[in-house]
């Protein structure tokens, strides 16, 4: 009975002892090239946690699919063909099970020489800023969040003008290839776009221009404007984004005589055969022709492109407006407010 009684205490021990196995998640996505969409097999995928590490392959569908214990990760991708760039992206946090998808578009690496735009009567000599800024780069900024997770927000761009209060990115075509959109990657979010403006102060983000969100569930969401503000590992739309009770969709504005009135500096010539704008002082601004998707940006009584912004940009004290055929939206920064306007039937 005492050899018994030991046998079962020795069991119980045992029992007590077993380790509890960790929660899990799954991750899985495609990689392709981002320009011809095709599928990137044998591409090497690698998870870096706090006590794991993980790599996993694409087959040659360039699927690949991990299974991790919840916590924190960054991601690499490797292609076995050279002329592909490295994917990384910065340290993300999952908190519980789940299903993830992180699709990924490796760019063809072929960066050629570009003008960094110094005088040749000039002191200054050009450093690392003026080459990212002229040639394109990444931007690694940190954005820890309040509980000490250090978040980081990726921004890969192919031109960047800093400002005052952060830095314009934009999609430049370099010549003989297409212009690649911006890319931008925090946590579980990711946004490509033709133009994003980020307030280092204020935290806020704005994408303009061909704006693609790839949500963690695997949908998209496409606009030709988005705003987030960035902070605790959270992209969290601002209510100018409010699908339901978005202003830009729901506001409708009346004009009076053909004009759509913003501010008292700023008018929308509804009745023209283009895209057109008053501004005070009697100055006009015409762009294209009305069935044409077009969005420029009002700012100190000039009419910008959100391709070419000036030093010291204040999103703040400007206005948007996205030409869209029937439809003229607007968002004024400065008041957080918004509507549209309906074009008249031309005859």
């Amino acid at each position: 009975m005492l050899v018994a009684l030991l046998a079962c205490a020795s069991l119980f021990g045992q029992s007590a002892a077993r380790k509890i196995p960790p929660d899990t998640f799954h991750i899985h996505g495609t990689i392709c090239r981002a320009r011809e969409r095709s599928a990137v097999p044998k591409v090497t995928v690698t998870f870096e946690g706090e006590k794991v590490s993980k790599t996993v392959y694409t087959d040659d569908r360039g699927v690949y699919k991990a299974d991790l214990p919840v916590g924190l990760y960054s991601m690499t991708a490797r292609s076995p063909d050279r002329a592909l760039g490295l994917y990384q992206r910065p340290l993300f946090q999952v908190a519980s099970p789940t299903s993830l998808v992180l699709d990924i578009a490796l760019e063809t690496y072929t960066r050629s020489s570009c003008d960094l735009g110094v005088l040749p009567s000039s002191t200054h000599i050009p450093d690392t800023n003026d080459e990212k800024d002229a040639c394109g780069g990444q931007d690694f900024l940190p954005l820890p969040s309040d509980d000490g997770v250090p978040f980081q927000l990726l921004v890969e761009y192919e031109s960047r003008k800093r400002t005052n209060r952060g830095y314009a990115y934009s999609a430049r075509p370099l010549l003989p290839r297409p212009a690649d959109p911006v890319f931008v990657a925090y946590n579980l979010f990711t946004l490509r776009a033709d133009q994003v403006l980020y307030d280092v102060d204020s935290r806020k983000l704005e994408a303009t221009g061909n704006v693609v969100l790839e949500k963690a569930d695997g949908t998209t969401r496409s606009a030709d404007l988005m705003t987030f503000k960035i902070e605790n590992g959270e992209a969290t739309p601002l209510p100018s984004l409010q699908t339901d009770k978005n202003t830009l969709s729901t506001n409708e504005c009346f004009a009076k005589g053909g004009l759509g009135i913003v501010n008292t500096n700023l008018y929308i010539d509804l009745k023209s055969g283009r895209n057109e704008l008053q501004l005070s002082a009697g100055n006009k601004w015409t762009g294209q022709s009305t069935p044409t998707q077009e969005v420029v940006i009002f700012y100190e009584n000039k009419i910008l492109s959100p391709q070419a912004l000036p030093d010291g940009f204040d999103l703040s004290k400007s206005v948007v407006i996205s030409f869209e055929g029937h439809k003229v939206r607007f968002f004024d920064f400065g008041k957080m407010s918004g509507g549209y306007y309906k074009r008249p039937r031309q005859n």
